[in-house]
């Protein structure tokens, strides 16, 4: 128990709520910042490339948040769990359920591996890119498949680790990999110094090596001074049990997560239905979303761990404190970011391309879709509060309907109605219909007994 109670950790079922949330929000937000600006640059440098080139690895966002979404799914589920029995004091049990974990997130991407290279001009066809930057995708893809193992089991590993009470060790895992990525994107994308020129290669292999870095720290921390890896063979019965335990919440986790890179690469060739500007802007816009919103995502997943641990301990009305709190939040920033995104739509946008059609829809990109930014991250709460207490069924629900029963019908009628404006226009729509949803569950869950079942 000691281990997990050290001094710099935060006590997430004694301190004060605002003060947890805060020093457990910051670090998360700082980490997802750091991955942003990861991605961003990658953004930026392949910019330099040409058009193609930028569309190319545009096409790509939607199938990395893909397969992204299921280590996120995984480690939603062990962080749950693991927060839960560090709640209630069974530090075996998280070793345990950890240990097992991570093996399953290494045989998934073992999997995705080897099935990603072998259908990456069949799937990227079917999402509309034309033949011309098909190698160019292909490029990059190959590369990203073989480091599919370094983003999958760090994002099970850097869960467990926050719900052990410290968020301070992910983030400083994440920036030290942007920053590596910062440094290997020019010299290996434009060939600085005794490196090769390998352009949206070089861009894949600075990825694979930065994230490496990321799992051999967190692989590191895990075993030698958490002590939550356990070498011993497991018996088949022990992995069943943990692994049920896991997906119970992570399953539904991962799947509704999926839900939002398939809906993505759907929006994506809509958008390339008006030209690969509109599928470079689309994909600008993505990442830029992200970044404008962190705060509430790095709050919805301190929520994750927060919630675990006081649930374990019994302890459900600072859970109801803290759920309110984080929505009252999500309105404040949200509504504020979007009014910063269209004042600065144009000084934004040139960082990214100077291409006036790109700059243009990139624009359009910003008055539309960060009005729902706000309502968007009161699903994303909304998720964190339900997974962390062990009930996905109502995460689940919401990201159905933001995704399938809404998002996606809203943005064909909208590109048969209004094209390019349109399909923005329903990604918008989706998520304030889908935000209001989500208030009205949280709202019914909190004001009943803490245990009530949605399963």
């Amino acid at each position: 128990m000691t281990r997990i109670r050290r001094q710099g950790k935060v006590n997430l079922v004694e301190w004060d709520i605002k003060k947890v949330l805060i020093r457990l929000s910051l670090p998360m937000m700082t980490g997802f910042i750091a991955i942003m600006i990861f991605n961003t640059t990658d953004m930026i440098y392949v910019g330099m490339l040409g058009g193609d080139e930028l569309a190319a690895i545009s096409f790509t966002f939607p199938i990395a948040m893909l397969f992204a979404a299921i280590g996120q799914g995984l480690g939603v589920g062990v962080s749950s769990v693991v927060a839960r029995d560090i709640g209630a004091g069974n530090i075996e049990a998280g070793k345990r359920v950890t240990t097992h974990t991570l093996l399953l997130s290494l045989m998934i991407s073992i999997a995705i591996s080897v099935i990603g290279i072998l259908t990456i001009d069949q799937v990227f066809g079917i999402m509309g890119a034309k033949s011309e930057i098909r190698p160019l995708i292909r490029d990059y893809m190959e590369i990203w498949y073989i480091g599919i193992i370094f983003v999958m089991v760090p994002m099970t590993g850097n869960n467990v680790i926050r719900a052990t009470g410290d968020a301070k060790t992910p983030m400083y895992i994440m920036l030290t990999a942007a920053l590596l990525n910062i440094v290997l994107d020019p010299l290996i994308i434009f060939g600085i110094g005794p490196f090769p020129a390998l352009e949206l290669r070089g861009a894949a292999i600075a990825t694979v090596i930065s994230r490496g870095t990321t799992m051999v720290v967190t692989l590191y921390v895990l075993y030698h001074r958490e002590h939550l890896i356990d070498l011993r063979i497991p018996s088949m019965e022990s992995l069943r049990a943990s692994w049920c335990s896991v997906l119970h919440v992570g399953g539904p986790a991962a799947i509704t997560k999926l839900l939002a890179p398939v809906s993505l690469g759907v929006l994506t060739y809509l958008s390339s239905l008006h030209g690969k500007e509109a599928v470079a802007a689309f994909g600008v816009g993505s990442r830029v979303d992200i970044l404008a919103t962190l705060p509430i995502f790095g709050l919805s997943a301190s929520l994750i761990p927060f919630v675990g641990q006081n649930t374990g301990a019994g302890k459900i009305e600072r859970i109801r404190r803290a759920v309110r709190m984080s929505i009252r939040f999500s309105f404040i920033w949200g509504f504020g970011a979007a009014l910063v995104l269209m004042l600065l739509s144009d000084q934004i946008g040139v960082i990214f391309t100077r291409n006036d059609t790109i700059l243009e829809r990139l624009r359009l990109y910003f008055v539309i879709v960060p009005v729902s930014y706000a309502f968007q991250g009161v699903i994303n709460l909304s998720a964190g509060y339900f997974n962390g207490s062990g009930r996905p069924l109502p995460a689940a629900i919401l990201n159905i309907c933001r995704f399938l029963v809404l998002l996606v019908p809203l943005a064909f009628a909208g590109n048969y109605l209004l094209g390019f404006r349109g399909i923005l226009g329903g990604f918008a729509l989706a998520g304030i219909l889908t935000g209001i949803l989500a208030i009205l569950l949280v709202r019914n869950a909190l004001s009943q007994e803490p245990r009530v079942s949605f399963i």
